[in-house]
């Protein structure tokens, strides 16, 4: 995937519409556009992987449809402005950290040192050895297969 920074992004206040997996979702902004948006510095299993739907469930939970959330852009689709790459804030609950908490998610490390990732790269690196230690959710399984991996077939 090619990104190009957002620049200076305001947070955008929008309502949840759909969950397409365990970190991609479609929002109403607050103006009334449908905007399809993946969360950033995560990666969680696609739904067809062992794991996806587990992730697709969880995220489901979090933001049902219609929860008032803020999507923080962090970087833009090259090709369009319909996916953006985005830290989600529920309350005062960040999203992306709280999928990596409970072993939904792996830090994704190939965009980890980009824009705003890197303001929480320490936080969400700490969750995620946390959460292999106490070996919940993906990391209760012997070894998890990371989704880059599996979408390039390289899991056994």
């Amino acid at each position: 995937m090619i990104f190009a920074q957002a620049a200076q992004a305001q947070v955008i206040n929008a309502q949840v519409v759909s969950i397409e997996d365990g970190d991609t979702l479609t929002v109403r902004s607050n103006k009334g556009q449908n905007i399809t948006v993946r969360l950033a510095c995560i990666d969680t299993p696609e739904r067809n992987q062992e794991g996806g739907k587990e992730a697709y469930n969880r995220l489901k939970t979090l933001l049902p449809k219609g929860t008032s959330i803020k999507v923080q852009p962090v970087y833009k689709n090259v090709y369009g402005d319909k996916l953006l790459v985005v830290l989600v804030v529920f309350g005062n609950k960040n999203i992306n950290l709280q999928l990596v908490q409970e072993g939904q998610a792996w830090v994704y490390e190939h965009y980890i040192g980009i824009g705003k990732c890197i303001n929480i790269a320490q936080e969400l690196r700490q969750a995620q050895t946390t959460a292999q230690q106490q070996r919940i959710g993906l990391w209760s399984k012997n070894n998890p297969c990371p989704p880059w991996d599996y979408r390039k077939n390289q899991c056994k």
